[in-house]
């Protein structure tokens, strides 16, 4: 379920919608019909919608508030930048941006401000506060304050506004993004090295820091837990970056925010081939000594290996192990409490066998073993799924989607993206002089229409149909990666099941 979905009203929703449509078709104008046709509406549901969105722009535009022209008030508005307006005027995710910028909500304050009732309010947050209680954290109007295991508060905050804010930028309100960025560098000194040319990582790390850094300074504190402490270094003078970051706290204080950032650290996965040193460092911690996350992984790859012979040639893969020891040990410290970014999107499904492959191995653990622990953790084995079944598919390329983008080919968005969908390992580019290949997937930052003109006019024949067609975003994010990629999952994902059909 995307974010957005448990803050905007229907109404809301309803635009952000067309607005996407719309704004994709852009520089061509789209008709109300059209819009109608698009999303389901009736004609009179549709040009009520459009019109509000009309407002909804001249709000995000005030200099062009005197025109009525949808190419004029959307040309320098993306979808990221409209969502998030209609996210901040919606009462129920103001609600938890107040609990988590500030600690807490004043509920009388906050109904008199939005001009609600609290049974309205109550209502309205109630989706998200579902969400919430699903991992044992707790908010309401009679205790408006989150409440639950602070490193899962923490993290939950920063995929919260990483997820809201796409890039477009800072999110938190009493650490400002310099302190961030100080602390940030201040932070380069630990034990685990990062790399200060990957943005996305840059991004997740400054909001990982300041984060602790504002919940320290509303005195919400880690406390003790041996979970934490599997890959922090033991000699490592955790008092030389948290003493001076932090003064006030005690050695044992420093000592325990020191164990949740190295933890922090390891929690996002990623999906760059090979290990860094840094990275290398924190799985050979985990390998130190023997630990449930130890066993599990182990025995899991020995027992999956054996279940799905073509795994085997996966062995030296060491991106596919760092990321299962990345989700292994992220349930291991979080008490199978899970908070993924996987939650928020639309396409949550994944790939059956792996995720019964998984479940069988975990049924069949010992009571006494060690990795015993992870039978009460139920999002575990779609998590695995979703690291494993890329390099799976790997090995047989003869179904692979075939891809085609459309886009200037000498902009750097074109070569980042290209970067990004050489490492889908289920997918095969079609080369830009190759016109006679019908691609299953259209890629472009063009419109539909103008990318089948386009690619027509270079091919010298007619391309009535250009396939599943996915517009991409000049200035894309972290998370419309990662939206990318579920979309793409989604279409194999049904031409396998298509293809197992037509051979039954």
């Amino acid at each position: 379920m995307q974010l957005e979905s448990y803050f905007l009203d229907k109404s809301a929703f309803q635009r952000l919608q067309i607005f996407k449509y719309m704004s994709a078709a852009l520089p061509k104008r789209v008709s109300i019909n059209e819009v109608s046709q698009e999303t389901g509406l009736s004609y009179q549901q549709a040009y009520r919608s459009f019109h509000d969105l009309l407002l909804d722009l001249k709000r995000c535009q005030p200099n062009l508030a005197d025109s009525d022209e949808f190419t004029v008030l959307a040309a320098n508005v993306s979808s990221d930048n409209y969502r998030l307006d209609l996210l901040q005027h919606s009462a129920a995710y103001a609600f938890f941006n107040t609990a988590f910028q500030d600690g807490k909500v004043d509920v009388e304050a906050f109904c008199n401000q939005y001009a609600i009732s609290q049974s309205t309010l109550r209502r309205r947050i109630k989706p998200f506060g579902d969400y919430l209680a699903a991992h044992h954290l707790k908010i309401s109007l009679a205790k408006p304050e989150l409440q639950g295991d602070e490193s899962l508060i923490r993290l939950m905050i920063v995929i919260f506004y990483l997820l809201v804010y796409h890039g477009n930028g800072w999110a938190l309100d009493h650490i400002s993004e310099a302190r961030g960025e100080e602390l940030y560098q201040h932070s380069l000194g630990n034990p685990f090295d990062k790399d200060p040319h990957n943005l996305a990582k840059h991004r997740e790390d400054v909001s990982l820091i300041a984060v602790q850094a504002q919940r320290i300074k509303q005195g919400h504190l880690i406390t003790d837990d041996s979970r934490l402490k599997l890959i922090a270094p033991n000699h490592y003078p955790h008092d030389t970056f948290f003493k001076a970051a932090f003064p006030t706290l005690t050695p044992e204080d420093w000592r325990r925010e020191f164990e949740y950032y190295c933890f922090a650290q390891f929690f996002f996965i990623s999906l760059h081939p090979g290990n860094t040193d840094g990275e290398q460092k924190m799985i050979d911690r985990l390998n130190e000594t023997p630990n449930p996350v130890r066993v599990f992984c182990t025995d899991m790859m020995a027992y999956f290996w054996a279940a799905v012979p073509a795994s085997a040639a996966l062995r030296e893969q060491s991106s596919l192990m760092r990321n299962l020891y990345q989700t292994v040990y992220a349930h291991y410290a979080l008490h199978g409490d899970m908070v993924r970014r996987l939650d928020f999107l639309e396409d949550q499904r994944a790939e059956d066998r792996i995720v019964a492959e998984v479940d069988q191995f975990i049924d069949h653990l010992e009571p006494d073993s060690p990795a015993s622990v992870f039978k009460h953790y139920p999002t575990l084995p779609s998590s695995i799924a979703y690291i494993v079944w890329p390099y799976l598919s790997r090995l047989d390329p003869s179904d692979h989607l075939t891809v085609r983008v459309i886009m200037e080919s000498e902009s750097l968005p074109y070569r980042d993206l290209l970067i990004f969908l050489r490492d889908v390992s289920f997918i095969d580019i079609v080369p830009t002089n190759d016109l006679k290949t019908h691609a299953e997937v259209v890629i472009s930052s063009f419109s539909r229409l103008d990318a089948k003109l386009l690619l027509s006019e270079d091919a010298k024949q007619n391309f009535a149909d250009l396939g599943h067609f996915l517009y991409w975003p000049l200035e894309a994010t972290d998370t419309e990666f990662l939206s990318l990629y579920m979309q793409l999952r989604h279409i194999y994902d049904d031409k396998q099941i298509q293809q197992l059909t037509k051979k039954d």
